[in-house]
């Protein structure tokens, strides 16, 4: 959030999700088509939605909502450094 201070025991707290639980990830890229093949390629023995969100106002971006259920928190962990490796993914969120 913008303007608050973060004091140093907020930092440290750690999120407590209750697992299994559906994970959104926020995907920015300049094409969407490769995205969807390479999410397609990589995930296709889960189950996950990937949607179109928004377009950028000049149009060099677009961003889709990815959704899926993760096990554990290494796997949801693991599944955003996959994300992270993808050439088609500009930004995770």
């Amino acid at each position: 959030m913008a303007g608050k201070a973060v004091t140093s025991s907020e930092k440290s707290k750690k999120l407590e999700l209750n697992y299994p639980c559906e994970w959104e990830y926020k995907l920015f890229t300049k094409d969407g088509e490769k995205l969807k093949d390479s999410i397609s390629k990589k995930y296709s023995h889960r189950d996950y939605s990937l949607d179109f969100s928004s377009r950028s106002k000049k149009g060099n971006y677009e961003s889709y909502s990815f959704k899926m259920t993760v096990n554990d928190e290494k796997d949801r962990l693991d599944t955003y450094n996959d994300l992270k490796k993808d050439e088609n993914i500009k930004i995770i969120i």
